[in-house]
C-alpha cells in the first residue's frame, strides 16, 4: 500500500506507477485537483483520497476495472458523477460523500453488480432515485442523504433483500411510503426523514424484523400509527415526530422491550397513553455515551398531542 503524509498537491507522477494496487492519501491536507493520470491504473484495486481539500470534476473513472474501493469523502469535488462508472465491475465499496457533486445520480450505477456499500450523502446531486438500483443485488448500506433528490421513492428499492441500512433523510422526496417497504427482511436502520412523503405508514412496516433504528420524522405523514410496530423486537430508536399522525398510540408499543427513545412530538394524536407504556424500563433523562446497548427506556417526547387522562405508572 502506499502511504504519502503530509503533501500539499497530488504528483502526476503517481500515474506512472502502472502496478499500484492500493493508493491512500486519506486525511491529509492536499489541494488541488486529482491527476486523471490515476483513473487510468488499471491495477489498482482501492483509492482512497478522503478527508482533504481536494477540488475539480471527477474524470472518466471507468477505466479502472480492478477497483474495488473508491474513498473520495470530505474534499470538495464538483461536477457530476460520471456515467462510465458502470465499467468499474470490482467495484464493493463507494463512497462519494461530503463533496459539491452535483448532478443526477446516473443509472449505469445500477451496474455494479458486486457493490456493497454506497455513500453519496451531503452533496448537491438532484433528480430522480435511479430505479436500476435495485439490481444491486450485493449492496448492504445505501446513503444519499442531505442531498436535493425528488420524486418517489422506486417501489422496487424495497426488494433489495440484502439492505441493511437505507437513508434518504433530508431531501425532496414525496409520494407515499409504498407497501413494498415491509420487504427488506435484513434492514436494521431507516432514514427518511424530512422529505415530503404523504399518507399513512404501512403496516407491512411490522415485517422489519431486525429494524433497530427507524426515522420517519419532518414528513406530512398522516392515518393512525400502524401496530404492527410493535413487532419490532430489536428497535431501540422510534422518531416519527412532526407529521400528521392521528389517532391513539398503539397498545403494542408495550412490546418494545428495547426501546430507549421515542418521539412523537408535534403530531395530532390524541386519545389515552396506554397502560402498556408502563411495560418499557424506566426512563432516564440523557442516555449514557458510553452504552453499546439501552435497555432502558431514556427519552418519551409524546409532547404537543392531544393526549387525554393520566400517565400511566410503570
Amino acid at each position: 500500500m502506499a502511504l504519502l503524509p503530509h503533501l500539499s498537491s497530488i504528483s502526476r507522477a503517481i500515474g506512472n506507477i502502472t502496478q499500484l494496487k492500493e493508493l491512500d492519501l486519506s486525511v491529509n491536507s492536499l489541494t488541488g485537483i486529482i491527476p486523471e493520470r490515476i483513473f487510468h491504473l488499471d491495477n489498482l484495486q482501492k483509492l482512497a483520497m478522503s478527508s482533504n481539500d481536494l477540488s475539480g470534476f471527477l474524470p472518466a473513472i471507468g477505466n479502472m476495472k480492478a477497483l474495488e474501493e473508491l474513498m473520495l469523502r470530505g474534499n470538495d469535488l464538483t461536477g457530476s458523477i460520471p456515467f462510465s462508472i458502470e465499467n468499474l465491475s470490482n467495484m464493493q465499496s463507494l463512497d462519494l460523500s461530503f463533496n459539491k457533486l452535483t448532478g443526477a445520480i446516473p443509472s449505469t450505477i445500477g451496474n455494479l453488480s458486486n457493490v456493497q456499500e454506497i455513500n453519496l450523502a451531503y452533496n448537491n446531486l438532484n433528480g430522480f432515485i435511479p430505479q436500476e438500483i435495485h439490481n444491486l443485488r450485493e449492496l448492504r448500506s445505501l446513503s444519499m442523504s442531505s442531498n436535493n433528490l425528488s420524486g418517489p421513492l422506486p417501489p422496487t428499492i424495497f426488494n433489495m433483500s440484502s439492505l441493511e441500512y437505507l437513508s434518504f433523510g433530508n431531501n425532496r422526496l414525496s409520494g407515499a411510503l409504498p407497501s413494498e417497504i415491509g420487504n427488506m427482511r435484513a434492514l436494521q436502520a431507516l432514514f427518511l426523514y424530512n422529505n415530503s412523503f404523504i399518507g399513512p405508514i404501512s403496516p407491512t412496516i411490522g415485517n422489519l424484523s431486525n429494524l433497530v433504528i427507524l426515522f420517519l420524522s419532518f414528513n406530512y405523514l398522516n392515518g393512525p400509527i400502524p401496530s404492527t410496530i410493535g413487532n419490532l423486537a430489536y428497535l431501540e430508536d422510534l422518531n416519527l415526530l412532526s407529521n400528521k399522525l392521528n389517532g391513539a398510540i398503539p397498545s403494542s408499543f408495550g412490546n418494545l422491550q428495547n426501546l430507549f427513545r421515542l418521539r412523537i412530538t408535534y403530531n395530532k394524536l390524541n386519545g389515552l397513553i396506554p397502560s402498556s407504556i408502563g411495560n418499557l424500563s424506566a426512563i432516564m433523562p440523557v442516555p449514557s455515551p458510553t452504552k453499546l446497548t439501552f435497555p432502558e427506556l431514556q427519552v418519551l417526547d409524546i409532547s404537543r398531542n392531544a393526549f387525554a387522562g393520566s400517565v400511566p405508572e410503570r
